[in-house]
Formats: structure tokens, C-alpha cells, sequence
């Protein structure tokens, strides 16, 4: 009698490791086809608020430790605004650093209309850069920017952009966020 106690109550446990094991297996296989990774499902946005509208956006990984971000950003602003600084961050608030910065208005000019260097203050290209007047759509392009981003990956990344009104002296900042499959 005491075989048949051991043997009923081994397949009775012998049943709920199989039931056990094959859940362990349906899990790890959910996993690892990176079914609950929520980022995969979330739609890719640049938001710049009210002010700066942001109408499309990329961001290229152009070596293995650098990237390149395109924005194109319309000035919905009653005036005319001049740029004076760009600077770019992760999620975290961790800087990244860009060999250039440039802004293009129109978007189509093969010339910049302003550039930046590592510092991110902008400085005219020909003239006086002229001004980013209301309604105009303008590309800004970071380029060599250094920080660890994943190809085919979700990345989060912050741009400040600051800015004065054409003729004016206050300095303006807008902190737009970028969240885009990374190329």
C-alpha cells in the first residue's frame, strides 16, 4: 500500500511541474520575442508645445557611437524669432554632445541659415541670418552627437531650443521632446 500513496502523490506532482514548465516556457518565449516591452507599441512623437510645432523628425545612427537628429520645426509664434542656442539631452537629463548644431530656413536651402558648434550658440552663416519669421517651417539638424543610442530601438531625447523675438533682447526657452524609433 505504501507504493501505491508514493505513486499516486508523485503523479499527482509530476502533473503540476509539467503545468509548471510550461508556463515557465510560454513566458520565456513571450519574452523573448519582446512581447511586453511597452515601447514597441507606443506611437513616436516630437512635441515642442504651442509656440514651436513639430511636423516630422528622425533620428539616424551614423556610427556606432554617434547619431544625427533632424527636426522640422514650424514658428508659430505672432513674431519673428532669431535662434541663440540648442542643446540636447536624454530621458535623464544626461547632455549630449554635438559637434554641430544647424538650422535651415527655408528647409529646402542647401546654406544654413545659422550654426552652432559644440558650445550650441548659434551664429549667422551668411549675413545677419535673417530671421524665422511667423508660419515658416525650418529644419534643425544636430549632427556627430554622442550618446548611447540602440538602432532599431525607442529613444527618448529633449531639445532646448532658445531663442530671442527678431529686435528683441529677452532670452526664450522651449524644451521640446523627441521619443523616435532610432535608425
Amino acid at each position: 500500500m505504501r507504493t501505491r500513496k508514493g505513486q499516486a502523490s508523485f503523479e499527482f506532482l509530476s502533473t503540476y511541474a509539467w503545468i509548471l514548465m510550461v508556463i515557465a516556457v510560454t513566458a520565456g518565449a513571450l519574452i523573448y520575442f519582446d512581447v511586453f516591452n511597452v515601447d514597441k507599441y507606443l506611437q513616436q512623437e516630437c512635441e515642442f508645445g504651442q509656440n514651436i510645432l513639430c511636423t516630422e523628425h528622425n533620428v539616424i545612427k551614423s556610427t556606432p557611437l554617434t547619431f544625427e537628429m533632424n527636426l522640422y520645426l514650424r514658428n508659430n509664434l505672432e513674431k519673428s524669432i532669431v535662434p541663440v542656442s540648442a542643446t540636447m539631452y536624454d530621458d535623464q537629463f544626461a547632455s549630449a554632445t554635438c559637434e554641430e548644431y544647424f538650422l535651415y530656413c527655408p528647409n529646402l536651402n542647401p546654406v544654413a541659415n545659422w550654426s552652432a558648434d559644440l558650445t550650441g550658440i548659434f551664429t549667422p552663416v551668411v549675413g545677419d541670418g535673417g530671421k524665422w519669421t511667423p508660419g515658416r517651417l525650418c529644419r534643425f539638424q544636430a549632427t556627430g552627437c554622442e550618446l548611447d543610442l540602440n538602432s532599431g530601438s525607442k529613444e527618448t531625447l529633449k531639445v532646448s531650443l532658445e531663442f530671442q523675438r527678431f529686435g528683441g533682447s529677452n532670452t526664450h526657452t522651449i524644451i521640446g521632446r523627441v521619443f523616435s524609433a532610432v535608425q
